[in-house]
């Protein structure tokens, strides 16, 4: 395992650095890949593939933070990143992930989101509602689910109309 500034060796996460960007009211249709951010956990942050309209729903209903992402580059096992940056080996174990990310997105102009991914994100809308269960009061599986087959329909009424 890698050492770097910044990098806990014995950590539950992994750093990323996720080669994309935050989309607000954007239709999504899944063919592109989708990450959740939702809250701070022990390690790092609750990192969750949004990848049906059930996930979807829960996230936007919690406020995580959803990203389109085109590349995932992960900082502590990708040991061909320093080549892709074309930089120097050490001068790469000497950058923080923060400087690799902005090196990355001057480089090849896209936006960049570093960010550490706790090793116990979510991966099942039950995991979601378990790590959230305070902000899961006021709704349920059966709301999440009825909301989703809301937005199916919409987009599929959407694709038919165009």
């Amino acid at each position: 395992m890698k050492i770097r500034k910044g990098f806990v060796s014995n950590s539950s996460s992994s750093s990323f650095i996720i080669v994309g960007e935050e989309v607000i009211n954007e239709n999504i249709d899944f063919q592109n890949k989708y990450l959740g951010i939702g809250r701070e956990m022990t390690e790092g942050d609750d990192v969750f593939d949004i990848d049906d309209y059930e996930k979807l729903v829960f996230a936007k209903k919690i406020g995580a933070k959803i990203i389109k992402t085109e590349k995932e580059l992960n900082l502590d096992f990708d040991t061909d990143i320093f080549e892709l940056l074309e930089i120097d080996y050490k001068k790469y174990w000497d950058m923080t992930d923060v400087e690799i990310a902005q090196l990355y997105s001057e480089k090849f102009n896209k936006k960049c989101i570093k960010i550490d991914i706790d090793y116990r994100s979510s991966e099942s809308l039950d995991d979601l509602f378990n790590n959230y269960y305070s902000n899961c009061k006021h709704f349920t599986k059966k709301d999440i689910k009825k909301e989703a087959t809301k937005y199916l329909r919409e987009n599929k009424l959407n694709r038919i109309l165009k």
